[in-house]
């Protein structure tokens, strides 16, 4: 009888301090995914960022699109702030006209020539990436 008393005792101590460290183990709240601000952007520029951009830079410009998981480098991620702080709209331009390899990077990231003299998509295209450094 002793036994079954310290038996129980032994069981209901155990089961105690397993209520008492789970109680303690919270789980993170999940982050929302982060959905940039909608941005204005022409015709042009919204099919072009829709069939290109978004290929490699995903649809947050993430750099997570699905052609993006095969290039070395990867895709950049518009998300970076660091990149938001220090490239310039005309960088941004010149990139997105000429290539990346023309400016001296990987190759990557191929020209548009079609859009030369397109300002209004270009600036279009600059809005959209510069609205998505919001997501981190």
């Amino acid at each position: 009888m002793k036994g079954n008393a310290m038996n129980k005792t032994h069981v209901l101590m155990t089961l105690g301090c397993a209520i008492f460290l789970l109680a303690g183990c919270k789980s993170e709240p999940k982050k929302a995914a982060c959905i940039p601000p909608k941005v204005e952007m022409t015709a042009n520029a919204q099919t072009k960022w829709n069939s290109l951009c978004v290929t490699c830079h995903g649809k947050n410009g993430l750099g997570d699109g699905p052609a993006g998981k095969n290039l070395d480098p990867k895709p950049r991620s518009f998300a970076d702030a660091e990149w938001q702080k220090n490239a310039k709209d005309e960088e941004i331009i010149a990139i997105i006209l000429k290539g990346s390899k023309a400016l001296g990077k990987s190759d990557g990231m191929p020209p548009n020539p079609d859009l030369e003299g397109k300002q209004a998509d270009l600036d279009s295209l600059v809005k959209k990436v510069r609205s998505l450094g919001t997501c981190k």
